[in-house]
């Protein structure tokens, strides 16, 4: 069972990989210090201006003003390093090569009831809580299966109504499988699920994978 579940999910990882090109993207951070409010408001001079003539020289006018407030940063950085003061000196390099610089202010997360030390594990806790109106259904469910003596039986199409469900800019989770891949391929994967699921319920046993979750809290 372990081995087909994570033969599956390396499988789907590999035919996304394979199909849906992928690039990376750089961004630029755009609050550089050189750049003032009087440069903002002649960059967007060039989005609202009307003639093309006039954009360019705007353009040409914001790109020399650029120019001349690097330099004049620069010659700040310089000035500092020779005065001694290497700490603003590597702080004005930092920031001009888009390298994150800590703040000195930073205060931790308080929350009460818990530590620094097991705030984390307090999160873990709350995020990982099963919601309350399951557990009534849970419960049923197991009642007519004991008492009953009969098996859940997993449809296709059942399984396919429910992938069709997945909301598409879902996170994924450890199996790396979004939750866009699982709605578009409902059809082709609704099969390949309901074997997976009908097997587990058979032999009364969870994969590994699936008793995982990637859970970010953002405070």
């Amino acid at each position: 069972m372990e081995e087909q579940v994570d033969t599956v999910s390396s499988y789907i990882n590999f035919c996304v990989d394979s199909i849906i090109p992928s690039k990376t993207v750089t961004i630029f951070p755009i609050n550089k210090p050189w750049i003032t409010k009087e440069l903002n408001k002649k960059k967007k001079r060039i989005f609202f201006t009307g003639s093309e003539s006039e954009k360019k020289e705007v353009n040409r006018e914001v790109k020399r003003a650029i120019k001349t407030a690097k330099l004049k940063y620069k010659n700040m950085v310089e000035e500092k390093f020779t005065q001694g003061n290497l700490r603003l000196a590597w702080q004005g390099l930092k920031t001009m090569a888009a390298v994150n610089i800590a703040t000195t202010n930073h205060k931790p997360i308080q929350v009460a009831g818990s530590s620094s030390t097991s705030l984390p594990d307090d999160l873990n806790t709350f995020y990982t809580w099963f919601e309350m109106d399951n557990s009534t259904q849970i419960a049923e469910t197991l009642s007519s299966l004991e008492h009953g003596g009969t098996t859940l039986i997993f449809k296709t199409d059942e399984v396919v109504r429910a992938l069709r469900r997945t909301r598409e800019n879902s996170s994924p989770g450890p199996d790396n499988i979004s939750g866009r891949v699982l709605r578009l391929c409902a059809e082709q994967l609704g099969g390949v699920f309901q074997t997976l699921f009908q097997r587990s319920m058979d032999t009364g046993t969870v994969p590994q994978l699936w008793k995982h979750s990637t859970v970010i809290p953002i405070p």
